[in-house]
């Protein structure tokens, strides 16, 4: 397999000889444009080389297949693969400066959107992952999306359970119990800030 130093070495040895039969006189001036324009159109016609995908870590890898599994689990979608188009989109994301809560979001706001899935005049789903996070514009309308379904959405778990607490407790009258569960959630939040 021709990798792209060793093609750079080839043509580097190529051009080195050429120049070198041409200094010492073995090479014609003629000879030497020959060889040139050989030389430039075997580069031109070979196909560009990518360097190898750079090593996912394990903490990236398991967050590609926590942010796959809602999306199968939101879209109803349990035999589906995690391919490499999908991977490619999440990790892309992630390399944007995307958080695994907002892809987490704009997978909500799809699942919760008739339209994108299935109810609109083409009977088309619009909801495959590669769609939702096909890039950072398109992720952050998503979000934007499931922010204006259910404005609390960004809360997490913990907080959505302190705010239900401190609800219930201000219904029964309990000021301690609203008061601490008030307390308790200014914390998550500033926890959350950081």
């Amino acid at each position: 397999m021709t990798t792209s130093r060793s093609r750079a070495r080839e043509i580097a040895a190529r051009l080195s000889s050429s120049l070198t039969g041409f200094l010492e006189g073995r090479v014609s001036e003629e000879q030497l444009v020959k060889r040139l324009r050989k030389l430039a159109l075997d580069i031109e016609s070979a196909p560009v080389l990518k360097p190898p995908a750079p090593a996912q870590s394990a903490e990236e890898a398991a967050l590609v297949q926590r942010v796959f599994e809602h999306w199968q689990r939101r879209m109803v979608q349990p035999k589906a693969k995690l391919t490499t188009g999908r991977r490619d989109k999440v990790r892309a994301r992630l390399k944007d400066g995307y958080t695994e809560r907002q892809m987490r979001a704009a997978i909500d706001a799809v699942a919760a959107s008739p339209f994108h899935m299935g109810e609109n005049d083409r009977g088309q789903k619009y909801n495959d992952l590669a769609f939702v996070l096909r890039n950072g514009e398109t992720l952050e309308r998503f979000a934007g999306m499931a922010r204006e379904q259910d404005p609390q959405h960004d809360e997490s778990m913990e907080a959505r359970a302190l705010r239900r607490a401190a609800e219930d407790a201000l219904k029964k009258g309990d000021m301690d119990a609203y008061n601490s569960a008030n307390a308790r959630l200014r914390d998550v939040a500033a926890s959350a800030a950081r």
